[in-house]
């Protein structure tokens, strides 16, 4: 293939058109890295209820249905010989507020379409948006995206606005959350530098069981505990902050981490069992350890 691009525009085309032996060569593959996602969550014991795919909106016309709404809003330009909403001039002060938009943000153009005429990721989301908030009559929709996507839920909010949806816009909530680093490894998905959340895992677990092997623990608690530091690693910082990993911290068991909590938890345990005493959780003060902040 002479050219590759060109050649993975004509298959993006004719997937979003619809055509069947197409269609189905695809799913196949979906389905393969879906059932390869879950077996991955499964060992943090994440689930989830149901996945919708995005393509389905395409074929139900829905995209188009949107994009044809979008197309004659008086804030559609031109850009770079593409169409696109202008809504830097399109939001005023007040609606800004409303959207979350921070005073002063240059929001960029929203680009519809490629010049081939294929959608792009921002406008299907205006779709999948609607789709979320009927389907399911919800109040709030929380999308769960990457910091890194700040700029496309903005204008994903300043779009529905446009188009009408005020309070939808109003009610979509971008839940950010940093970007993962591991110490001592240089992650970077242009150089095919990665790190699974598997691999991840598997070295913790290795770490786990050293220790584990040094203290003459239980071997068959290692996968909990694995879990345990992985899951509090990620939950100890502030969802829109960097992550950093340190391997070695995260299964330390004598400082902040998920087996140190798995150890004062045991110990705790313990101490209540061998008591003499009938203790109620109903009889004891909390007030000194309330933080009021």
């Amino acid at each position: 293939i002479d050219d590759v691009e060109t050649e993975i525009g004509k298959i993006i085309k004719e997937y979003e058109k619809g055509e069947t032996e197409l269609k189905s060569i695809i799913r196949k593959y979906v389905k393969v890295a879906l059932d390869g996602f879950m077996e991955t969550v499964s060992k943090l014991n994440i689930s989830f209820d149901n996945f919708d795919f995005e393509s389905d909106l395409l074929w139900e016309n829905k995209v188009n249905e949107v994009l044809d709404k979008l197309i004659v809003l008086p804030s559609r330009i031109n850009y770079k010989g593409v169409p696109a909403i202008d809504l830097q001039n399109s939001l005023d002060s007040d609606v800004r507020e409303r959207l979350r938009i921070p005073k002063g943000l240059e929001i960029p153009p929203l680009v519809l379409t490629r010049s081939d005429g294929t959608t792009l990721y921002t406008v299907r989301d205006i779709a999948y948006s609607l789709y979320k908030f009927n389907q399911f009559n919800a109040d709030i929709v929380i999308n769960v995206i990457a910091e890194e996507q700040y700029i496309p839920q903005i204008q994903l909010r300043g779009a529905l606005h446009l188009l009408g949806y005020s309070n939808l816009a109003e009610n979509l909530v971008h839940y950010s959350y940093g970007m993962v680093n591991i110490q001592g490894f240089r992650l970077s998905g242009r150089l095919g530098r990665i790190l699974t959340i598997d691999e991840i895992y598997e070295r913790l677990l290795d770490i786990v069981k050293m220790k584990l092997k040094e203290k003459g623990g239980v071997m068959d608690n290692a996968d909990e505990i694995a879990n345990a530091a992985l899951r509090y690693a990620i939950l100890s910082v502030s969802a829109n902050k960097p992550l950093s990993f340190d391997l070695n911290r995260i299964v330390n068991f004598e400082q902040n981490s998920g087996p140190y909590l798995q150890y004062t938890y045991a110990r705790a345990f313990n101490i209540l069992q061998k008591s003499t005493d009938t203790l109620s959780i109903d009889k004891v003060d909390f007030t000194d350890i309330i933080d009021e902040k």
